[in-house]
């Protein structure tokens, strides 16, 4: 398994070293054809000199070589190489350097300087510059210029290396394709050893330095994601120390990020649903004991005073009838626990069909009216007979038997129990209200819990408290907006959004 940080790090070393290798080779193209161009421009400075020596004076062409001047073209280590060829005699002339040897020729008599890679005569790496050109021509003497020998010496020697490569380009300017029989053509050759041994001095220097700066970038970008990738680091730390006990401490980030800070505080929030749902299953578990204990142990006392006293018949009866009326409350919690998870697994069925709800309204009051009776309650009810909702008829008369059963349950005896239905464009609202004793404003949000009752004793033994838990999930799978409320006068009153 790959880490985010040794994968990026991987990422962008690779593409940091293709970026300096990219670089380094543009880099040494560059500086190659730069030194390339500088040797290249030595090699023409020394055909340069070399055709200022040659002179067309008319029947001959002088070439005034000496090796004196030029030493190069005549030593033994490294020498320098030269070869003329003149067009109009068969003469050629060479530097001492070649001996019998000459120098590749190149066809043509063109006057732009041609370069070329050779394997020189003594069998080194070397590079030619041919040139074609017209040799100047020899003025003859003006009578005036002897009379101004003085002068002349002078501009002598104000000349410089400007003046004669004036007269250079003067003659290179000289087309020799236009005059076969005056041409001649120059090679000068010469070692490049000291330039291909710059060229690879410049490459291993530019290899080493990019594989220096490659180690340099990786250890900078490891460095750098280790601290920017430090809040993950804590991340899981404290998440490997979270446990079902420390749900609610949540992840705490000490260096707030933007990137992490809403992933954080949605896993804080996934943490805090998990700590409610496993604060509602112990508490479940805990109601389902204490619901099923009374029962069972009721059932257990039955049997064993059954077993004493077999043989009077109308105990026995009477012990029958009091199991199953047990039989009959742990059924009903059972049934509702069911009912409850197949609301929240989404598996209740529905089938909506127009209902007039004062009907239901009616026929869900006459399941419990014999309640009411008994308790001296009144039941006041004001729904206007063309109220037509659309809904499922068993839930909405489950979610009403419900409510009114709690509002007499819970009501004391003689009071006024009441249900009104108001309507607002397409919108119809059912509100059922009810005295109460010692209910307090706090309570509201444990009404639809599972098991809750106010009386903690709990010692009905007819009502298991899933009643309006039931309520709840059915209005949540009809879409109906449910709120409970308690005004000053202890009236409480839940309203159903239809």
């Amino acid at each position: 398994m790959r880490s985010i940080r040794s994968r990026l790090t991987f990422m962008l070393v690779i593409g940091m070293g293709l970026l300096l290798a990219g670089a380094g080779v543009l880099i040494s193209s560059v500086l190659q054809a730069r030194l390339q161009n500088e040797f290249d421009q030595v090699l023409l400075g020394k055909a340069s000199l070399l055709m200022a020596l040659i002179e067309d004076e008319g029947d001959v062409i002088e070439f005034d070589y000496s090796d004196d001047m030029m030493p190069e073209f005549s030593r033994s280590d490294r020498p320098a190489y030269f070869q003329l060829w003149l067009h109009a005699e068969p003469r050629i002339e060479k530097s001492p350097s070649l001996g019998v040897h000459d120098l590749p020729r190149l066809p043509g008599l063109t006057p732009v300087p041609q370069f070329r890679n050779i394997t020189l005569p003594n069998e080194r790496y070397g590079r030619l510059v041919q040139m074609a050109f017209i040799p100047q021509v020899e003025e003859p003497d003006d009578p005036d210029e002897q009379e101004n020998d003085a002068k002349a010496e002078e501009g002598e020697q104000e000349a410089n290396d400007g003046g004669q490569r004036e007269a250079i380009m003067h003659t290179i300017a000289l087309d020799p394709r236009h005059a076969p029989d005056r041409a001649a053509t120059l090679i000068v050759a010469r070692d490049r050893a000291q330039l291909d041994g710059l060229v690879r001095s410049l490459n291993l220097f530019l290899v080493g330095l990019m594989i220096l700066l490659l180690i340099i970038m990786a250890v900078l970008v490891r460095l750098a994601l280790r601290t920017g990738l430090r809040p993950l680091d804590e991340m899981r730390q404290q998440a490997s120390q979270l446990d079902v006990d420390s749900l609610t401490t949540g992840i705490q980030l000490h260096t707030e990020t933007t990137e992490l800070m809403p992933v954080v505080h949605q896993i804080n929030v996934l943490l805090h649903r998990l700590d409610a749902a496993f604060c509602r299953e112990r508490r479940f578990s805990s109601d389902v004991a204490h619901e099923l204990r009374t029962p069972l142990a009721e059932l257990r006392v039955l049997t064993e005073v059954g077993e004493r006293w077999p043989e009077d018949r109308d105990a026995v009866e009477q012990y029958f009838a009091d199991a199953h009326g047990i039989c009959e409350q742990m059924e009903r919690v059972v049934i509702s626990l069911l009912t409850l998870t197949r609301c929240e697994r989404g598996v209740q069925t529905m089938e909506l069909t127009p209902i007039h709800l004062s009907q239901v309204v009616e026929i869900s009051w006459k399941r419990i009216k014999q309640t009411a009776i008994e308790k001296s309650q009144r039941f006041e009810c004001d729904i206007n007979s063309s109220y037509i909702i659309t809904s499922d008829y068993d839930m909405l008369s489950m979610v009403l038997i419900n409510l009114l059963s709690n509002a007499v349950l819970h009501s004391a005896p003689s009071s006024v129990i009441r249900c009104v239905a108001t309507q607002n464009g397409d919108a119809t609202y059912l509100t059922i209200s009810n005295p109460v004793k010692d209910l307090a404003e706090q309570d509201l949000k444990h009404i639809f819990e599972r098991f809750w009752r106010k009386d903690t004793a709990r010692s009905d033994g007819m009502h298991a408290g899933l009643g309006l838990s039931i309520v709840k999930a059915f209005s949540d799978l009809l879409n109906f907006d449910i709120q409970a409320d308690l005004n000053g006068e202890q009236t409480f009153s839940i309203r159903l959004s239809l």
